[in-house]
Protein backbone atom coordinates (compact mmCIF):
# COMPACT_ATOMS: atom_id res chain seq x y z
CA UNK A 1 0.00 0.00 0.00
CA UNK A 2 1.47 3.29 -1.09
CA UNK A 3 1.42 6.62 0.68
CA UNK A 4 -1.22 7.90 -1.77
CA UNK A 5 -3.65 5.07 -0.84
CA UNK A 6 -3.13 5.79 2.85
CA UNK A 7 -3.83 9.44 2.25
CA UNK A 8 -7.14 8.70 0.40
CA UNK A 9 -8.29 6.27 3.13
CA UNK A 10 -7.37 8.71 5.87
CA UNK A 11 -9.30 11.53 4.18
CA UNK A 12 -12.40 9.29 3.74
CA UNK A 13 -12.32 8.27 7.39
CA UNK A 14 -12.01 11.90 8.41
CA UNK A 15 -15.10 12.81 6.37
CA UNK A 16 -17.09 9.93 7.91
CA UNK A 17 -15.98 11.04 11.34
CA UNK A 18 -17.13 14.57 10.62
CA UNK A 19 -20.51 13.23 9.38
CA UNK A 20 -21.04 11.14 12.49
CA UNK A 21 -20.15 14.13 14.65
CA UNK A 22 -22.73 16.26 12.86
CA UNK A 23 -25.34 13.54 13.27
CA UNK A 24 -24.60 13.35 16.99
CA UNK A 25 -25.04 17.06 17.32
CA UNK A 26 -28.38 16.91 15.45
CA UNK A 27 -29.69 14.09 17.65
CA UNK A 28 -28.63 15.89 20.79
CA UNK A 29 -30.29 19.05 19.53
CA UNK A 30 -33.55 17.24 18.86
CA UNK A 31 -33.42 15.77 22.34
CA UNK A 32 -32.95 19.20 23.85
CA UNK A 33 -35.72 20.72 21.70
CA UNK A 34 -38.24 18.06 22.70
CA UNK A 35 -37.33 18.52 26.35
CA UNK A 36 -37.94 22.23 26.03
CA UNK A 37 -41.35 21.73 24.38
CA UNK A 38 -42.32 19.30 27.11
CA UNK A 39 -41.40 21.74 29.82
CA UNK A 40 -43.44 24.44 28.15
CA UNK A 41 -46.48 22.15 27.75
CA UNK A 42 -47.02 21.89 31.49
CA UNK A 43 -47.79 18.79 33.55
CA UNK A 44 -47.98 15.54 31.63
CA UNK A 45 -50.17 12.52 32.20
CA UNK A 46 -48.65 9.16 33.19
CA UNK A 47 -49.37 7.84 29.74
CA UNK A 48 -47.62 10.77 28.14
CA UNK A 49 -44.63 10.40 30.44
CA UNK A 50 -44.27 6.77 29.52
CA UNK A 51 -44.31 7.54 25.84
CA UNK A 52 -41.80 10.27 26.34
CA UNK A 53 -39.54 7.99 28.37
CA UNK A 54 -39.67 5.38 25.62
CA UNK A 55 -38.73 8.06 23.11
CA UNK A 56 -35.81 9.17 25.26
CA UNK A 57 -34.70 5.59 25.56
CA UNK A 58 -34.73 5.10 21.80
CA UNK A 59 -32.81 8.32 21.21
CA UNK A 60 -30.28 7.40 23.90
CA UNK A 61 -29.73 4.10 22.12
CA UNK A 62 -29.21 5.90 18.86
CA UNK A 63 -26.81 8.34 20.51
CA UNK A 64 -24.85 5.47 22.06
CA UNK A 65 -24.63 3.75 18.70
CA UNK A 66 -23.39 6.98 17.11
CA UNK A 67 -20.78 7.44 19.86
CA UNK A 68 -19.65 3.84 19.44
CA UNK A 69 -19.40 4.32 15.68
CA UNK A 70 -17.51 7.57 16.19
CA UNK A 71 -15.07 5.89 18.57
CA UNK A 72 -14.50 3.02 16.15
CA UNK A 73 -13.91 5.35 13.24
CA UNK A 74 -11.47 7.41 15.37
CA UNK A 75 -9.56 4.24 16.22
CA UNK A 76 -9.41 3.22 12.56
CA UNK A 77 -8.23 6.70 11.61
CA UNK A 78 -5.46 6.54 14.26
CA UNK A 79 -4.40 3.12 12.95
CA UNK A 80 -4.36 4.51 9.39
CA UNK A 81 -2.17 7.41 10.49
CA UNK A 82 0.20 5.01 12.26
CA UNK A 83 0.43 2.81 9.18
CA UNK A 84 1.08 5.85 7.01
CA UNK A 85 3.87 6.99 9.35
CA UNK A 86 5.35 3.48 9.36
CA UNK A 87 5.25 3.35 5.56
CA UNK A 88 6.98 6.74 5.33
CA UNK A 89 9.67 5.58 7.77
CA UNK A 90 10.13 2.36 5.81
CA UNK A 91 10.43 4.28 2.53
CA UNK A 92 13.03 6.60 4.08
CA UNK A 93 14.99 3.64 5.47
CA UNK A 94 14.96 1.93 2.07
CA UNK A 95 16.24 5.10 0.41
CA UNK A 96 19.01 5.48 2.99
CA UNK A 97 20.03 1.85 2.54
CA UNK A 98 20.05 2.27 -1.22
CA UNK A 99 22.26 5.37 -0.96
CA UNK A 100 24.56 3.60 1.51
CA UNK A 101 24.86 0.53 -0.75
CA UNK A 102 25.69 2.74 -3.71
CA UNK A 103 28.36 4.60 -1.69
CA UNK A 104 29.90 1.30 -0.49
CA UNK A 105 29.94 -0.03 -4.04
CA UNK A 106 31.65 3.11 -5.36
CA UNK A 107 34.21 2.99 -2.53
CA UNK A 108 35.02 -0.64 -3.35
CA UNK A 109 35.40 0.22 -7.01
CA UNK A 110 37.57 3.32 -6.33
CA UNK A 111 41.02 1.55 -5.95
CA UNK A 112 40.44 -0.23 -9.25
CA UNK A 113 39.56 3.04 -10.96
CA UNK A 114 42.65 4.76 -9.48
CA UNK A 115 44.90 1.91 -10.60
CA UNK A 116 43.36 2.08 -14.05
CA UNK A 117 44.01 5.82 -14.22
CA UNK A 118 47.61 5.26 -13.04
CA UNK A 119 48.21 2.64 -15.73
CA UNK A 120 46.73 4.91 -18.37
CA UNK A 121 48.94 7.80 -17.20
CA UNK A 122 52.08 5.62 -17.25
CA UNK A 123 51.29 4.38 -20.71
CA UNK A 124 50.65 7.92 -21.91
CA UNK A 125 53.95 9.17 -20.44
CA UNK A 126 55.82 6.22 -21.92
CA UNK A 127 54.34 6.88 -25.34
CA UNK A 128 55.19 10.58 -25.13
CA UNK A 129 58.78 9.80 -24.05
CA UNK A 130 59.20 7.32 -26.90
CA UNK A 131 57.81 9.86 -29.32
CA UNK A 132 60.15 12.54 -27.94
CA UNK A 133 63.13 10.17 -28.24
CA UNK A 134 62.23 9.44 -31.86
CA UNK A 135 62.00 13.16 -32.58
CA UNK A 136 65.39 13.76 -30.93
CA UNK A 137 67.00 11.00 -32.96
CA UNK A 138 65.51 12.43 -36.15
CA UNK A 139 66.83 15.88 -35.22
CA UNK A 140 70.32 14.52 -34.48
CA UNK A 141 70.36 12.69 -37.80
CA UNK A 142 69.36 15.85 -39.65
CA UNK A 143 72.06 17.88 -37.85
CA UNK A 144 74.73 15.26 -38.49
CA UNK A 145 73.69 15.06 -42.16
CA UNK A 146 74.15 18.82 -42.55
CA UNK A 147 77.11 19.19 -40.16
CA UNK A 148 79.20 15.96 -40.24
CA UNK A 149 81.81 17.49 -37.92
CA UNK A 150 79.31 17.40 -35.05
CA UNK A 151 78.84 13.61 -35.23
CA UNK A 152 79.92 11.95 -31.95
CA UNK A 153 81.29 15.28 -30.76
CA UNK A 154 80.31 14.48 -27.16
CA UNK A 155 82.48 11.33 -27.27
CA UNK A 156 85.42 13.35 -28.52
CA UNK A 157 84.96 15.94 -25.78
CA UNK A 158 84.82 13.21 -23.14
CA UNK A 159 88.04 11.68 -24.49
CA UNK A 160 89.78 15.06 -24.39
CA UNK A 161 88.59 15.63 -20.81
CA UNK A 162 89.90 12.25 -19.69
CA UNK A 163 93.24 12.87 -21.37
CA UNK A 164 93.56 16.33 -19.84
CA UNK A 165 92.79 15.09 -16.34
CA UNK A 166 95.55 12.54 -16.78
CA UNK A 167 97.99 15.24 -17.81
CA UNK A 168 97.15 18.03 -15.37
CA UNK A 169 98.66 18.30 -11.88
CA UNK A 170 95.79 18.23 -9.39
CA UNK A 171 98.11 18.65 -6.42
CA UNK A 172 97.13 16.99 -3.16
CA UNK A 173 99.76 18.35 -0.80
CA UNK A 174 100.35 21.28 1.53
CA UNK A 175 102.16 23.32 -1.11
CA UNK A 176 103.10 23.56 -4.77
CA UNK A 177 106.63 22.24 -5.14
CA UNK A 178 109.28 22.36 -7.82
CA UNK A 179 109.27 18.55 -7.79
CA UNK A 180 105.64 18.55 -8.96
CA UNK A 181 106.52 20.84 -11.84
CA UNK A 182 109.64 18.90 -12.80
CA UNK A 183 107.50 15.77 -13.17
CA UNK A 184 105.80 17.50 -16.09
CA UNK A 185 108.13 16.74 -18.96
CA UNK A 186 108.48 19.36 -21.68
CA UNK A 187 106.38 17.36 -24.14
CA UNK A 188 103.65 16.96 -21.54
CA UNK A 189 103.59 20.70 -20.83
CA UNK A 190 103.17 21.44 -24.54
CA UNK A 191 100.33 18.91 -24.71
CA UNK A 192 98.58 20.69 -21.83
CA UNK A 193 98.95 24.04 -23.62
CA UNK A 194 97.52 22.46 -26.81
CA UNK A 195 94.44 21.00 -25.11
CA UNK A 196 93.88 24.19 -23.13
CA UNK A 197 92.59 25.78 -26.34
CA UNK A 198 90.03 22.98 -26.67
CA UNK A 199 88.81 23.58 -23.13
CA UNK A 200 88.09 27.21 -24.03
CA UNK A 201 85.34 25.97 -26.38
CA UNK A 202 83.37 24.63 -23.39
CA UNK A 203 82.16 28.18 -22.74
CA UNK A 204 79.66 27.70 -25.59
CA UNK A 205 77.93 24.80 -23.84
CA UNK A 206 75.32 24.97 -21.08
CA UNK A 207 76.81 22.81 -18.33
CA UNK A 208 74.48 23.88 -15.54
CA UNK A 209 72.09 20.94 -16.05
CA UNK A 210 74.79 18.27 -16.39
CA UNK A 211 76.24 17.93 -12.89
CA UNK A 212 78.63 15.03 -13.69
CA UNK A 213 80.13 16.90 -16.66
CA UNK A 214 80.29 20.07 -14.60
CA UNK A 215 82.39 18.34 -11.95
CA UNK A 216 84.72 16.94 -14.62
CA UNK A 217 85.14 20.40 -16.17
CA UNK A 218 85.79 21.79 -12.67
CA UNK A 219 88.66 19.31 -12.23
CA UNK A 220 90.09 20.32 -15.62
CA UNK A 221 90.05 24.00 -14.64
CA UNK A 222 91.51 23.00 -11.28
CA UNK A 223 94.41 21.21 -12.99
CA UNK A 224 95.03 24.13 -15.34
CA UNK A 225 95.10 26.51 -12.38
CA UNK A 226 97.67 24.35 -10.61
CA UNK A 227 99.71 24.04 -13.80
CA UNK A 228 100.01 27.80 -14.17
CA UNK A 229 100.64 28.20 -10.43
CA UNK A 230 103.59 25.82 -10.68
CA UNK A 231 104.76 27.54 -13.86
CA UNK A 232 104.66 30.90 -12.04
CA UNK A 233 106.65 29.62 -9.07
CA UNK A 234 109.35 27.71 -10.94
CA UNK A 235 109.62 29.48 -14.29
CA UNK A 236 110.56 33.06 -13.52
CA UNK A 237 107.43 34.25 -11.72
CA UNK A 238 105.69 35.67 -14.78
CA UNK A 239 102.65 37.72 -13.69
CA UNK A 240 100.58 36.34 -16.58
CA UNK A 241 101.05 32.82 -15.24
CA UNK A 242 99.81 33.84 -11.79
CA UNK A 243 96.77 35.56 -13.30
CA UNK A 244 95.97 32.45 -15.36
CA UNK A 245 96.30 30.29 -12.24
CA UNK A 246 93.86 32.54 -10.39
CA UNK A 247 91.47 32.62 -13.39
CA UNK A 248 91.30 28.83 -13.81
CA UNK A 249 90.99 28.06 -10.10
CA UNK A 250 88.10 30.47 -9.76
CA UNK A 251 86.38 28.93 -12.79
CA UNK A 252 86.86 25.51 -11.18
CA UNK A 253 85.10 26.76 -8.05
CA UNK A 254 82.34 28.38 -10.12
CA UNK A 255 81.55 25.07 -11.85
CA UNK A 256 81.69 23.07 -8.61
CA UNK A 257 81.37 25.08 -5.41
CA UNK A 258 82.17 21.95 -3.35
CA UNK A 259 85.50 21.22 -5.04
CA UNK A 260 87.49 21.30 -1.78
CA UNK A 261 90.82 20.79 -3.54
CA UNK A 262 90.31 23.79 -5.85
CA UNK A 263 89.19 25.90 -2.87
CA UNK A 264 92.33 24.93 -0.95
CA UNK A 265 94.63 25.63 -3.92
CA UNK A 266 93.02 29.01 -4.58
CA UNK A 267 93.48 29.85 -0.90
CA UNK A 268 97.11 28.68 -1.09
CA UNK A 269 97.66 31.06 -4.02
CA UNK A 270 96.20 33.96 -1.97
CA UNK A 271 98.49 33.21 1.00
CA UNK A 272 101.80 32.23 -0.60
CA UNK A 273 101.80 33.71 -4.12
CA UNK A 274 100.00 37.02 -3.65
CA UNK A 275 102.11 39.91 -2.43
CA UNK A 276 101.04 40.99 0.11
CA UNK A 277 99.16 37.86 1.20
CA UNK A 278 95.38 38.17 0.98
CA UNK A 279 94.48 36.55 4.30
CA UNK A 280 90.83 37.65 4.18
CA UNK A 281 90.22 35.97 0.82
CA UNK A 282 92.23 32.90 1.80
CA UNK A 283 90.31 32.50 5.06
CA UNK A 284 86.97 32.54 3.23
CA UNK A 285 88.20 29.93 0.73
CA UNK A 286 89.61 27.57 3.36
CA UNK A 287 86.41 27.89 5.41
CA UNK A 288 84.28 26.95 2.36
CA UNK A 289 86.57 24.00 1.68
CA UNK A 290 86.09 22.83 5.28
CA UNK A 291 82.32 23.09 4.89
CA UNK A 292 82.47 20.99 1.72
CA UNK A 293 84.75 18.38 3.33
CA UNK A 294 84.60 18.56 7.17
CA UNK A 295 86.90 15.53 7.64
CA UNK A 296 90.00 16.96 5.94
CA UNK A 297 93.24 18.17 7.54
CA UNK A 298 94.46 20.55 4.87
CA UNK A 299 91.89 23.34 5.29
CA UNK A 300 92.40 23.27 9.09
CA UNK A 301 96.17 23.35 8.64
CA UNK A 302 96.02 26.40 6.36
CA UNK A 303 93.45 28.21 8.53
CA UNK A 304 95.67 27.61 11.58
CA UNK A 305 98.60 29.21 9.72
CA UNK A 306 96.53 32.37 9.04
CA UNK A 307 95.18 32.54 12.60
CA UNK A 308 98.74 32.28 13.95
CA UNK A 309 99.96 35.00 11.57
CA UNK A 310 97.14 37.26 12.82
CA UNK A 311 97.96 36.57 16.49
CA UNK A 312 94.98 34.29 17.21
CA UNK A 313 97.12 31.60 18.84
CA UNK A 314 94.34 29.88 20.78
CA UNK A 315 92.25 29.39 17.63
CA UNK A 316 95.35 28.19 15.78
CA UNK A 317 96.10 25.42 18.30
CA UNK A 318 92.42 24.35 18.29
CA UNK A 319 92.45 23.91 14.51
CA UNK A 320 95.73 21.99 14.62
CA UNK A 321 94.48 19.73 17.42
CA UNK A 322 91.35 18.97 15.35
CA UNK A 323 93.53 18.26 12.31
CA UNK A 324 95.41 15.57 14.26
CA UNK A 325 92.12 13.77 14.94
CA UNK A 326 91.02 13.51 11.31
CA UNK A 327 91.82 10.56 9.04
CA UNK A 328 92.22 12.29 5.67
CA UNK A 329 94.50 15.03 4.41
CA UNK A 330 92.23 16.04 1.52
CA UNK A 331 89.73 14.20 -0.68
CA UNK A 332 90.68 10.49 -0.53
CA UNK A 333 94.34 10.87 0.47
CA UNK A 334 95.28 9.62 3.98
CA UNK A 335 96.33 11.87 6.85
CA UNK A 336 99.83 13.29 6.54
CA UNK A 337 102.17 16.07 7.70
CA UNK A 338 101.76 15.06 11.35
CA UNK A 339 105.19 16.45 12.27
CA UNK A 340 104.44 19.83 10.66
CA UNK A 341 101.09 20.00 12.47
CA UNK A 342 102.72 19.17 15.82
CA UNK A 343 105.49 21.73 15.24
CA UNK A 344 103.01 24.52 14.44
CA UNK A 345 100.93 23.59 17.47
CA UNK A 346 104.07 23.79 19.66
CA UNK A 347 104.62 27.34 18.37
CA UNK A 348 101.02 28.25 19.26
CA UNK A 349 101.34 26.71 22.74
CA UNK A 350 104.58 28.65 23.34
CA UNK A 351 102.91 31.92 22.36
CA UNK A 352 100.05 31.12 24.78
CA UNK A 353 102.51 30.45 27.62
CA UNK A 354 101.66 26.73 27.78
CA UNK A 355 105.34 25.79 27.67
CA UNK A 356 105.08 22.20 28.91
CA UNK A 357 102.67 21.31 26.07
CA UNK A 358 104.95 23.06 23.56
CA UNK A 359 108.01 21.09 24.65
CA UNK A 360 106.10 17.78 24.56
CA UNK A 361 105.08 18.43 20.92
CA UNK A 362 108.64 19.42 19.97
CA UNK A 363 110.14 16.32 21.59
CA UNK A 364 107.76 14.16 19.56
CA UNK A 365 108.68 15.98 16.35
CA UNK A 366 112.43 15.83 16.85
CA UNK A 367 112.65 12.64 18.92
CA UNK A 368 114.75 9.66 17.97
CA UNK A 369 111.74 7.72 16.72
CA UNK A 370 110.24 10.53 14.61
CA UNK A 371 109.00 9.36 11.22
CA UNK A 372 109.58 11.86 8.39
CA UNK A 373 111.64 12.16 5.23
CA UNK A 374 114.88 14.10 4.85
CA UNK A 375 113.24 17.05 3.14
CA UNK A 376 110.61 17.49 5.87
CA UNK A 377 113.27 17.14 8.59
CA UNK A 378 115.44 19.78 6.91
CA UNK A 379 112.51 22.22 6.64
CA UNK A 380 111.43 21.77 10.28
CA UNK A 381 115.02 22.06 11.47
CA UNK A 382 115.33 25.40 9.66
CA UNK A 383 112.08 26.66 11.21
CA UNK A 384 113.19 25.55 14.69
CA UNK A 385 116.52 27.40 14.47
CA UNK A 386 114.69 30.57 13.44
CA UNK A 387 111.92 30.28 16.07
CA UNK A 388 114.28 29.95 19.08
CA UNK A 389 115.89 33.26 18.15
CA UNK A 390 114.72 36.55 19.66
CA UNK A 391 111.07 37.36 18.73
CA UNK A 392 110.63 33.81 17.45
CA UNK A 393 107.67 31.65 18.48
CA UNK A 394 109.85 29.36 20.64
CA UNK A 395 112.12 32.02 22.16
CA UNK A 396 110.39 31.85 25.58
CA UNK A 397 111.27 28.16 25.87
CA UNK A 398 114.97 28.83 25.49
CA UNK A 399 114.80 31.62 28.11
CA UNK A 400 112.92 29.47 30.64
CA UNK A 401 114.96 27.91 33.46
CA UNK A 402 112.54 24.97 33.50
CA UNK A 403 112.56 24.13 29.80
CA UNK A 404 115.79 25.61 28.35
CA UNK A 405 117.82 22.40 28.92
CA UNK A 406 115.25 20.31 27.02
CA UNK A 407 115.24 22.79 24.13
CA UNK A 408 119.08 22.82 24.04
CA UNK A 409 119.05 19.01 23.90
CA UNK A 410 116.72 19.14 20.84
CA UNK A 411 118.99 21.70 19.22
CA UNK A 412 122.02 19.47 19.84
CA UNK A 413 120.29 16.56 18.05
CA UNK A 414 119.66 18.73 15.02
CA UNK A 415 123.30 19.77 14.53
Amino acid sequence: MTRRVFWIVSRSLLLVLLGVSVATVVVAGRFWWQRTNRDSAGAATPSALKDEFNAYSERADELEKLLTLLLGISTIYAIALALSAYQQLKDSTDKIEAVSDKADREIRELPGKIESLRRDAKNEIKQQMEEAQREIEKFVMRVEAKFPLLAEMDISIRAIMDQLIGLLPVIDSSEWSDAEYRRLAHERREEILFYEKTVAALVYFDLQRASHIRRTVSEIYHGLGNFYGLKYQWEGKQEDDKQRARFYLERAIRHDSENSGALNDRGYLAVYLDDPPDYTRAKALFSKSLEADPEQQRARYNLAYIEHAEGNYHRSQELLSDALLTSRWQNESPARNRNSILYNRACAYARLGELEKAVVDLEEVFGAGADYNAKERAELTGYFKQDIQAKGDLYLLLQSDTFSSRIELIATRLV
